[in-house]
């Protein structure tokens, strides 16, 4: 061979394509393995249903809005914290109240001197209320649940820990990788997803090759962040629980 024949084979060697190898075979899951899928899909599923169920968190407002909302008559009820006479002190008290079917909170400035009231938006509220025949209840303090309490019920709250076990200890996914599945589960109904297709669909009964570029956890954190606030747009802030799962 000469020099030029031996230069041309190596720049060959070095820049040209290599051959494609052998792509991974995936085995489907031990019996017991396809049992644990199910169970946290169905843990998961529980979880989100328990969610969607629940009432929407009040949706924060300014009590200029509340005012207009009243002047429009659009307020159905309402209900606000009113401190009794003669309380020295001053702080924001808070008010809920029901627009359009929908819930919805602020807090007003109230401070008192000797006894008397010095700014009390609280009785603007009142006024407006009365003349927008609204129905008031007033509480002295409101009273909020004691504890820690798990939004998406113990089922929900289990099986995403044993997901995430899963993810971390079972086989290598063949769709993507487990630090791109761990980021993709930041939409909760991915986790669903997860354990239905990886590493292989419940249903698989042979083995399967493994994609030649599996998605990674680049892709998979910068897929999630750009989908995020679409996908809460789209579906509204009572929808919102989806994502963080």
């Amino acid at each position: 061979m000469s020099g030029a024949d031996a230069r041309g084979a190596l720049a060959y060697t070095t820049t040209g394509p290599l051959p494609a190898g052998p792509r991974r075979l995936v085995g489907p899951s031990l019996p017991i393995v396809v049992v644990l899928r199910v169970l946290l899909a169905v843990g998961l599923l529980t979880g989100l249903v328990t969610l969607a169920s629940q009432p929407a968190e009040p949706t924060e407002r300014t009590v200029g809005e509340l005012l207009a909302q009243l002047d429009a008559g659009v307020v159905s009820e309402l209900t606000i914290e009113r401190w009794e006479p003669g309380v020295l002190g001053q702080g924001l008290l808070r008010v809920d109240w029901t627009e359009d079917g929908k819930a919805a909170t602020t807090r007003y400035e109230y401070s008192t001197i000797d006894g008397s009231p010095v700014v009390d938006e609280g009785a603007a509220i009142l006024r407006a209320a009365r003349q927008a025949d609204v129905p008031v209840t007033t509480v002295p303090e409101f009273r909020y649940a004691d504890g820690w309490t798990m939004p998406a019920g113990p089922s929900g709250i289990l099986a995403t820990v044993g997901t995430l076990l899963l993810l971390a200890g079972g086989d290598q996914p063949r769709f993507a990788t487990k630090w791109a599945w761990f980021w993709l589960g930041a939409v909760t109904p991915l986790w669903i997803v997860f354990l239905l297709l990886e590493p292989l669909p419940l249903w698989a009964t042979r083995p399967q090759p493994a994609p030649a570029r599996p998605l990674t956890g680049g892709w998979a954190f910068l897929l999630v962040v750009a989908l995020a606030k679409p996908l809460i747009d789209t579906l509204g802030p009572d929808w919102a629980f989806l994502i963080g799962g």
